[in-house]
C-alpha cells in the first residue's frame, strides 16, 4: 500500500470534517441566530486571544460586542453574554 497517499487521504478527510463542523457551527447551530463574530462561534480560543495575546482586553471587547450587536452577543457557543451594566461607571444596584 502506498503510505503517502494514505496520509494525504487522511489529512484531506480531517480538513473536510473540520469544514463541515465549521459550517454547522456558523449556520445551523441553534445559537447561530444570535449576533456576534463568526470566529467566536468556531472556537473558545477567541476569548483566549483577547485575554492572553491582547493583554487582558476581553472585557473591553465584550463591551464593544454589546455596543455593536445589542444585548445578547454570542461570545462562543457555550457562553452567551448578557449585558448587566452598560457602563462600568453606573451603579447596577439601582
Amino acid at each position: 500500500m502506498n503510505h503517502p497517499a494514505l496520509v494525504v487521504g487522511l489529512l484531506l478527510l480531517v480538513v473536510c470534517l473540520g469544514l463541515v463542523l465549521a459550517i454547522r457551527q456558523i449556520f445551523y447551530h441553534p445559537l447561530s441566530k444570535f449576533p456576534g463574530p463568526p470566529v467566536a462561534a468556531l472556537t473558545p480560543l477567541y476569548k483566549t486571544y483577547y485575554e492572553v495575546f491582547r493583554g487582558g482586553e476581553l472585557l473591553r471587547r465584550i463591551q464593544e460586542l454589546h455596543n455593536m450587536h445589542g444585548e445578547w452577543p454570542l461570545i462562543n457557543l457555550s457562553n452567551m453574554n448578557k449585558v448587566v451594566c452598560r457602563s462600568c461607571h453606573t451603579d447596577c444596584a439601582k
